[in-house]
């Protein structure tokens, strides 16, 4: 039997070790200056400012309405609620108090979606939001003293009712709570309907005194927050 010659292993080549070592070199040079370059461009946390966002403002659109009366009675409290197409009026009084001289507190209010333009519908919203949010006041940099000049303009969309119609209602009201019935319900419905209709060319020129006010106190970048 013939022996085999024993295999001759081959030495590396010097260049590849040397080839190695430069890209082993090459990828550090590259990390440190990704490091460094990372550094010095990344704020640190300290450096970091938190900015406040500021989201348009929703306006709300009323949804119809049917005619109808509610009462509810809570926390000492006697509530009708009369709704028509276009108003609403809600009237309350203590249950258990009886020397008050004028016992029916009286809010009026419109459901109506075109009682204000765009522009005055986001003067009253921004007037509403503002003085009840004081964080996103502080985002519009609106000042303490347009804050206090914001709370001396009434509400903006406040009905305008005449003391005729007024005393319509009254008498409608009183006729109800004494004897509600459909004949009764009707007259109540009625009368808020008719003071709505009464009431609405006075209301919208009070609106548009309110909304100059308003328009006179906070800047128009302020106010276009407030736009849809």
């Amino acid at each position: 039997m013939s022996e085999q010659t024993p295999g001759i292993e081959r030495p590396v080549p010097h260049w590849v070790g040397l080839a190695v070592a430069i890209a082993i070199f090459g990828g550090l040079v590259v990390a440190g200056a990704y490091w460094v370059w990372d550094m010095y461009t990344t704020p640190s946390r300290a450096e970091l400012i938190e900015v406040p966002s500021i989201p348009q403002a929703r306006i709300s659109t009323p949804a119809p309405q049917q005619a109808g009366i509610q009462k509810s009675t809570a926390k000492n409290q006697l509530t009708y609620t009369i709704k028509t197409p276009d108003a609403t009026l809600s009237v309350s009084r203590s249950t258990v108090r009886t020397d008050l001289k004028d016992p029916w507190a009286f809010t009026y209010g419109y459901n109506k979606t075109d009682l204000m333009t765009s522009d005055q519908n986001a003067a009253a919203q921004a007037r509403y939001r503002l003085l009840a949010d004081p964080a996103f006041a502080k985002s519009l940099k609106v000042t303490p003293e347009q804050l206090a000049q914001l709370k001396q303009v009434p509400a903006v969309t406040t009905m305008i009712v005449s003391d005729a119609d007024q005393a319509l209602v009254q008498k409608a009201l009183d006729a109800y709570a004494a004897n509600s019935n459909p004949t009764t319900e009707q007259a109540l419905i009625k009368a808020v309907s008719d003071t709505a209709a009464h009431s609405l060319a006075p209301t919208r020129a009070n609106i548009v005194q309110r909304v100059k006010q308003i328009q006179g106190i906070l800047t128009a970048e302020q106010i276009k927050a407030f736009k849809t």
